[in-house]
């Protein structure tokens, strides 16, 4: 009995020691938190009170076991902030396997989107494209493309600063045309690139004066440009980019002036 009785303890003893090992399954779900719950099917293991989840953690912290004595498990993120990087790890004993439902929610590709775009023009005609995203992982490029001609073409490219939950970029376009038809491509790695939409944008510029009309000495433009002047014979006499000329050593006489596309006329005295 004697033999027997410590047998029987050293078989307890090596039971319960390996039971939590024998029993254990881990399951790992990572993503961003955009407001939507998660759903796992949690099986019965033995009728009528034993589950197959035993723990979860959210971002390792365990979530109430009350939800371990379901059969349908809602993990509803409280105290997350949405887009908010997640892990959720599931503890489950060995002879079953939970199911998740809808680990989509959480996949970080589908938490890209543009949320804003835009084309400011300053009163020196200076353009600037603006756009606000969230959900951009660092280390992804934006390509900002223009419409010419029938196809998109590249402008320029810029890295991602990374920030998910919400980024800003102001980027200063070449002003070399009146009409631009924009739109911005995301690309991470192998996922499907997204796309802006197109936006489209009408430079009115403000024509460019000058004084005076009658002159002795010099020409000033209201702006710096490309300026010809031409005489009666149709010779270009000077041509620069300025913002004045000056002209004293011009014969007396009527000459045109090209000031960028517009075509203008003085005298000089």
């Amino acid at each position: 009995m004697r033999v027997f009785f410590v047998l029987y303890i050293g078989i307890s003893l090596f039971s319960f020691f390996l039971s939590p090992i024998a029993t254990a399954g881990e399951l790992f779900i990572t993503g961003v938190y955009q407001g939507k719950s998660l759903f796992i099917q949690n099986p019965i293991v033995k009728f009528p009170h034993i589950f197959c989840i035993y723990e979860i953690q959210v971002n390792n912290k365990s979530i109430s076991s009350y939800l371990f004595k379901l059969s349908a498990i809602e993990i509803k993120f409280e105290g997350i902030q949405k887009f908010e990087p997640v892990m959720v790890k599931i503890l489950y004993k060995d002879e079953c396997r939970p199911i998740v439902l809808n680990a989509h929610v959480l996949f970080w590709h589908s938490g890209f989107s543009f949320t804003s775009i835009n084309i400011t023009d300053t009163t020196d005609n200076t353009l600037f494209l603006q756009w606000t995203t969230r959900g951009e992982k660092k280390d992804a490029i934006y390509t900002i493309e223009k419409m010419n001609e029938g196809k998109w073409q590249k402008i320029d490219q810029i890295h991602a600063l990374g920030n998910f939950i919400s980024q800003q970029y102001t980027y200063t376009l070449p002003n070399e045309a009146e009409f631009y038809k924009l739109r911005i491509q995301y690309a991470f790695a192998k996922e499907r690139p997204h796309y802006s939409e197109e936006i489209e944008h009408i430079t009115y510029k403000d024509p460019i004066t000058f004084y005076p009309q009658t002159v002795s000495d010099r020409i000033t433009f209201s702006k710096i440009c490309d300026y010809q002047i031409i005489d009666a014979n149709e010779n270009v006499l000077m041509q620069g980019t300025a913002k004045e000329v000056y002209v004293k050593k011009l014969q007396k006489g009527e000459y045109t002036l090209i000031l960028d596309t517009q075509k203008e006329t003085f005298y000089k005295k």
